[in-house]
């Protein structure tokens, strides 16, 4: 019995050594990426790939830097490898395969894979955000908007979904539903390369469009739809914010203490028009947070928080009530 049981530890052995020279493989292969330094990446790949050509990892992160390098053969050959494997990286290797088609004009093949990605796996958000991504190129905002829902639905974190939702949403003449998406980024996302011109939508539609002219202020109100929605006294009230910051009463108060008020009653006047007949991600997600939010002591702080990718004055007064900061994040949490 014992030269079995010594033939059967020297196997178990060479196995977890086999196995952690792999991961050692594509770490130093990830590294080499993140450098720019696609080729050694590749070479890295490889040797792990020598050692076991059926890592699905080892074969996912092949696919993804030939997709990075443009070489989109390659990637395809090697996506379709995790996928036929069946076993881990398949929702990266099915998003990798829908991004390279959409890369090569092959759009509705791409929509394909990410439909297929979702049948074989389940529902999950990067399929459904990567598909709208897709559907946005073809201009098909109602099935862009579709699928960003879902992806918010699976995954209310992703900020990419709200983001893409906020613009899309913004280019539709839809500034109510469009404001809710991007307050909710700038929530997730305050300060990072995309913030400032989300926050700069924000600021643009929350505002709408008044001029003083001389002692009158005139409001320029959007033309009317000619089919009402749920959104359009909201989106009436919009037009008169601007109005009211060149109003005598608030011609005294700071940029920031309009936004406060102005987000404040923005919140506050949808938290109040939501009836229990509305439904839909807008009044059941988006409407009963924010309105929750601004009958807190919280809405300051909230304000402040989202404006310090441009906003230098928000930044000084964050850093001075570190406890508000605080919190707020109690209250999130």
């Amino acid at each position: 019995m014992k030269a079995p049981i010594t033939l059967l530890l020297t196997f178990f052995t060479m196995v977890v050594y086999s196995q952690n020279t792999v991961e050692k493989y594509v770490r130093e292969g990830i590294q080499y990426h993140d450098a720019g330094d696609y080729r050694s990446a590749l070479e890295a790949y490889q040797h792990a790939l020598y050692l076991n050509p059926r890592s699905s990892l080892a074969n996912y992160e092949m696919a993804m830097t030939y997709s990075v390098m443009n070489e989109y053969d390659s990637a395809l050959k090697y996506a379709d490898i995790v996928i036929e494997l069946n076993d881990n990286s398949l929702i990266p290797a099915y998003i990798v395969k829908g991004n390279t088609l959409d890369d090569l004009g092959y759009p509705h093949k791409a929509i394909k894979t990410y439909k297929a990605g979702r049948r074989r796996v389940g529902k999950h958000y990067l399929l459904y955000y990567n598909m709208a991504l897709t559907y946005f190129t073809l201009k098909d905002h109602e099935a862009t908007e579709k699928a960003l829902i879902k992806a918010i639905k699976n995954n209310p974190m992703h900020g990419s979904s709200h983001l893409l939702l906020g613009q899309l949403l913004f280019t539709r003449d839809q500034p109510v539903q469009s404001l809710l998406a991007l307050y909710y980024f700038l929530l997730l996302e305050p300060n990072t390369n995309r913030s400032a011109g989300a926050y700069q939508l924000v600021t643009t539609q929350l505002t709408g469009s008044a001029e003083r002219d001389g002692n009158n202020i005139n409001i320029l109100v959007p033309p009317s739809k000619k089919k009402k929605d749920d959104f359009s006294a909201a989106a009436l009230m919009l037009s008169m914010f601007g109005a009211m910051n060149l109003s005598e009463e608030n011609k005294d108060q700071t940029p920031e203490e309009q936004f406060v008020s102005n987000t404040k009653s923005f919140f506050t006047i949808l938290g109040e028009l939501k009836g229990k007949k509305k439904k839909g991600l807008w009044w059941k997600f988006y409407v009963p947070f924010f309105y929750d939010l601004a009958r807190t002591d919280h809405l300051e702080t909230y304000c402040y928080y989202i404006s310090q990718s441009t906003n230098q004055n928000a930044i000084t007064w964050l850093d001075s009530h570190i406890d508000r900061i605080e919190a707020l994040d109690e209250w999130l949490r």
